[in-house]
């Protein structure tokens, strides 16, 4: 990334706000995702005054519930805790580049997935429920294969909303996300800390 490209980078955050941009700015912008993504990224997190303030932004967007919505899904979901870890800088530069990592999340049972089907479940049935169970109650033809394959689609749908609102705005890439089944009083209270645990996955 050459300086002229840096000052109309610069420019159009001064007007329209700051972030990674879209495909289409980054094309207008003649940046490469490959070689000037993490370059961006930290030109992002100094803009917004380094990486002490932008851990404070985050801690206080993750404070509050985020809302996913991927295909049929929508639901509702809260990142409990993450650590904030430094990765491997630019291959020729000091500059340091930052993640956050073990970000543990719970999800609201009561939200809804309509799949293929053309039904629409909420979530807690789809963890809780067998298919025969799903059948009597739904009239679904959903078997364990696609419970599991529902899953993780579920999951897919948390880390790609935890990307919109916190890389592409903040410039930290997100690393491992575990995700358990919350229970739906602490979404409206925000006070009960007993998750019931009944699934785990990490990716990243």
């Amino acid at each position: 990334m050459d300086s002229k490209q840096k000052e109309a980078i610069l420019k159009y955050w001064q007007k329209n706000g700051p972030s990674l941009l879209d495909y289409r700015l980054r094309k207008i912008y003649g940046l490469d995702v490959q070689t000037d993504w993490n370059e961006l990224r930290k030109m992002l997190v100094d803009y917004l005054g380094g990486i002490v303030e932008v851990d404070s932004v985050i801690k206080s967007r993750t404070s509050q519930p985020f809302t996913a919505k991927c295909g049929g899904y929508n639901f509702d979901f809260i990142v409990k805790n993450y650590d904030l870890t430094k990765e491997f800088g630019f291959e020729q530069s000091d500059d340091e580049l930052y993640m956050i990592d073990e970000v543990f999340c719970v999800i609201d049972p009561s939200g809804t997935a309509r799949l293929y089907d053309g039904i629409e479940y909420t979530l807690f049935d789809l963890q809780h429920l067998t298919p025969t169970e799903l059948q009597k109650k739904y009239n679904s033809q959903l078997d364990n294969m696609d419970l599991d394959e529902i899953y993780y689609e579920l999951i897919d749908c948390v880390k790609d909303t935890i990307f919109q609102e916190i890389t592409e705005k903040y410039g930290v890439e997100i690393g491992d996300v575990d995700v358990e089944e919350g229970k739906s009083q602490e979404f409206q209270s925000g006070l009960n800390e007993n998750i019931g645990k009944i699934r785990k996955i990490m990716f990243s």
